[in-house]
């Protein structure tokens, strides 16, 4: 995965930097993969490297995604809002019927007696 800087910017009041990233590769990378990256290319930490989007451009293998480096723990914790992690569950299985009781026969009809002609 090959990914280009864009735009650099230092902001020094919230303790981070905001880095724009071109990229191109055969399909958009998980946001993990491309923390890993980051990481690397700027050597931080990868807790405190906040992807915030990726723009996938359709129709090519070329994406943009905007990425913010946090100088520490504690800004990153003041200003990004907490992730919940979604838990992972087991696949369940289909839930199993419980026995079916036999079929109940539905009440006889009593049948009304057929009308004469002329009553109504």
């Amino acid at each position: 995965m090959d990914l280009k800087v864009v735009e650099k910017k230092d902001n020094a009041l919230l303790s981070r930097t905001e880095i724009s990233f071109e990229g191109i590769h055969e399909k958009t990378p998980s946001y993990e993969a491309l923390k890993k990256q980051i990481a690397e290319q700027f050597k931080a930490d990868e807790k405190l490297i906040v992807i915030k989007h990726v723009y996938p451009q359709f129709g090519t293998t070329k994406f943009k995604v905007i990425a913010y480096v946090y100088s520490d723990k504690a800004a990153m914790e003041n200003i990004e809002p907490p992730v919940v992690e979604k838990e992972k569950k087991p696949a369940e299985k289909p839930a199993e019927k419980p026995a079916e009781k036999p079929a109940e026969k539905p009440a006889e009809k009593t049948e009304k007696p057929a009308k004469a002609e002329g009553e109504k």
